[in-house]
């Protein structure tokens, strides 16, 4: 029932809030808060078909898919999702599913370089763009303080790979009350755990808890599509660094699309891809 990461914080926090500090005036604390192992300004990438980039651009969202096998190809995506444990006091079995069944990701990357590979696996050879953002800019813009819960909705940290054998180990743990504190960090830091073999992807993962309970907001505002994908309002202008685009893109297309949203950032042809 312990904070995992950044106590000093959520304690500085707590200051303010003693202080009569409004949430515009915590926000900034409240992103830091919720930036894990990775450096706030450091510059992380993502590859993007250019169907879904040109469609969350449109309509200012970033889509966030539920994380699971079936949805990522990997057998130990999401592993506190079917755990089981065993309560203590009456022995019968326990689950956390409700921790973690309304979590929804997406997959940064820390690889400065493009690769071919990373090409291949995420725009799955069609049309696609590598976007360019830090996490700082991405939780700055998708926290929204009309939503009185943003600081518990939006997580970023970079992911920690380890041998399948450690990871299963860490997930069957009995002491399942590990994985639960006031913030919700660990639901959160629990996708953000993988096997060792896809170390080579260096994953910065950003996670979103979706909640509409008594959340007006969440309700008007974030799309929830069957339980597999959920979109979040952004804010691009403010998010997006630099794009680099497949050759297979039309850049007359992209030029019009970004020029519609005001986005003026450097704009290169890929070499490779």
């Amino acid at each position: 029932m312990f904070l995992k990461k950044n106590e000093e914080m959520i304690s500085q926090l707590s200051k303010l809030t003693m202080m009569g500090k409004n949430p515009v005036e915590k926000k900034p604390i409240h992103v830091l808060a919720n930036i894990f192992d990775v450096d706030p300004d450091t510059e992380i990438y993502k590859i993007m078909q250019f169907k879904y980039f040109s469609g969350d651009l449109r309509n200012d969202y970033l889509t966030h898919m539920f994380p699971s096998k079936e949805t990522w190809g990997d057998p130990y995506e999401n592993l506190l999702l079917n755990q089981e444990f065993k309560d203590s006091l009456t022995g019968e079995a326990l689950y956390l599913t409700g921790i973690v069944d309304d979590l929804y990701a997406t997959c940064w990357t820390l690889e400065k370089n493009e690769s071919i590979d990373h090409w291949s696996n995420f725009s799955r050879n069609n049309p696609a763009v590598r976007i360019k953002s830090t996490p700082r800019k991405l939780l700055s813009s998708l926290m929204n303080t009309n939503d009185v819960f943003f600081s518990l909705h939006h997580y970023i940290g970079k992911v920690l790979y380890e041998e399948v054998t450690d990871l299963c180990n860490f997930f069957s743990d009995p002491d399942w009350q590990k994985h639960l504190d006031s913030q919700g960090q660990g639901a959160a830091l629990s996708l953000m755990r993988l096997q060792e073999d896809l170390s080579y992807e260096q994953e910065v993962r950003l996670v979103y808890q979706y909640d509409n309970t008594n959340n007006q907001w969440v309700d008007k505002n974030v799309i929830l599509q069957a339980g597999y994908s959920c979109k979040v309002p952004i804010d691009w202008q403010t998010v997006i660094d630099e794009i680099v685009y497949s050759k297979n893109v039309d850049f007359n297309h992209l030029s019009t699309l970004l020029s519609s949203k005001k986005i003026y950032c450097p704009v290169y042809k890929s070499s490779i891809f």
